[in-house]
């Protein structure tokens, strides 16, 4: 295998832990929404008040070339900035990977392999048949909360119905229309599904799953990209949560 061949594999390896969400060994305060409008004011405080998390990571990976299962370690410490550990058979440490809103630095310290990669271009990874438009939204998928950036810039549709379960969120960014639709369950107060749409093509889709009826952060997750799948399950270790005020 050259190293090109193998920077792609590893790369898309880490690409897989950006989109794994982690979850705390302490959850939400329960809150009960009175109606979607005041629900996303709730969905928007539960992201802010997630300020830091460490957790072990299994999931399974499905793509058009074969299906695979990984392990890893992962630490969020502010706003969008990550360090994974990814673990091979044995708990062999294969690689390492420091992440912002715009970088993304991969260290394959047995192959003496150091790439940054500009998370505001596209990405590609040839050998899996995968191309993902727009790699800057995949730090926020990382969270087990909203997965949008600058949540404050989005505003309620005037299409959405208070009295159903969907919400819809819209704003414009670099001359894109983007939209957001979740699922929610009022009372209490958990974000069930995302589904985002960039000028009216779904980039992703994305179901947060729950162990118990009460608010808290998610326990998996089921991420759909069109190209691959992917289920997670955690092992939480510490989260800080801030009280909320909703």
């Amino acid at each position: 295998m050259n190293i090109k061949s193998s920077l792609n594999k590893v790369t898309f390896t880490l690409l897989i832990l950006l989109l794994a969400g982690c979850a705390g060994t302490k959850g939400f305060d329960t809150y009960e929404a009175q109606g979607l409008k005041h629900a996303w004011e709730g969905i928007k405080e539960q992201r802010t008040a997630l300020k830091s998390f460490h957790a072990n990571v299994e999931f399974n990976v499905d793509t058009e070339r074969g299906s695979f299962r990984l392990k890893g370690k992962i630490t969020y410490n502010a706003e969008n900035n990550y360090h994974i550990v990814l673990n091979g058979p044995l708990g062999i440490r294969l690689a390492e990977v420091e992440i912002n809103s715009s970088d993304m630095i991969v260290e394959v310290p047995s192959m003496s392999i150091m790439r940054e990669i500009n998370l505001h271009e596209k990405l590609e990874i040839p050998e899996l048949d995968i191309t993902i438009q727009n790699p800057k939204q995949l730090p926020g998928l990382l969270l087990p909360v909203l997965s949008i950036n600058n949540p404050n810039s989005w505003e309620v549709s005037s299409s959405h119905n208070d009295n159903d379960s969907e919400l819809i969120v819209v704003t414009n960014a670099d001359g894109n229309k983007l939209e957001l639709k979740m699922n929610i369950a009022l009372s209490p107060l958990k974000l069930k599904s995302e589904t985002f749409y960039q000028n009216g093509e779904q980039m992703y889709h994305r179901d947060i799953i729950f162990s118990t009826s009460q608010s808290g952060l998610a326990d998996m997750l089921h991420l759909d990209f069109n190209q691959f799948t992917i289920d997670i399950k955690y092992n939480y270790r510490t989260v800080d949560i801030v009280k909320t005020e909703v």
